[in-house]
């Protein structure tokens, strides 16, 4: 009788803190800028050719005005991010670029990204142009993470640290799609990672 009555006490105590959880709902993770991956965070970023490189570029209400502009906000989120978190894995940036033509210069490209998992996402290779004016070179990929460059143009790019209109340097995954290259120095894509 003893054991059936801790048998009968145990199944009770489990069904009470079934009941319990079931009543509290799924709990809830503490939200994070842009999201969480499996990596870490993800943080979207705005470029626009009416917004101002002093906004914080991580709402499309107050957009960057250059890729430039952008990218230092990658790398200073980057900067605090390490200094808060050091166990993260990773931050997905995704860098939403509007229409029009963008010519800022990174270290004599158009965009240097190195070191960060980035995606650069324009509003259509005919909306979007990332345009060298024949004084810059393209987009170097010298990534420690994946890249997917998606809906815009790179023109008119000359010799610099970034070798054609797209200059892979990375045994990264990186994705082109919808891209148009034109009047690029060397090739229109060069790769030289594994």
């Amino acid at each position: 009788m003893r054991f059936f009555a801790k048998r009968q006490s145990l199944l009770y105590l489990c069904i009470a803190t079934i009941l319990l959880l079931a009543a509290c709902g799924p709990g809830t993770a503490t939200p994070t800028p842009g999201g969480t991956t499996g990596r870490g965070f993800a943080l979207d970023w705005y470029v626009e050719s009416s917004g101002s490189d002093s906004n914080n570029c991580s709402d499309p209400s107050s957009p960057c005005q250059s890729l430039r502009g952008a990218f230092t906000k990658i790398y200073n989120e980057e900067r605090d991010l390490a200094d808060e978190y050091p166990d993260l894995l990773g931050v997905n940036h995704t860098v939403h670029v509007g229409p029009g033509t963008f010519t800022s210069s990174m270290a004599g490209s158009l965009v240097n990204m190195s070191g960060w998992t980035v995606s650069i996402i324009g509003s259509g290779s005919s909306a979007t142009i990332l345009d060298g004016t024949g004084t810059l070179g393209g987009v170097l990929v010298n990534s420690g993470g994946d890249v997917t460059i998606r809906g815009l143009t790179v023109q008119n790019t000359i010799r610099a640290s970034a070798s054609g209109c797209i200059d892979v340097r990375s045994d990264y995954d990186v994705l082109v799609e919808d891209v148009i290259l034109q009047n690029c120095f060397r090739s229109g894509l060069s790769h030289s990672g594994d």
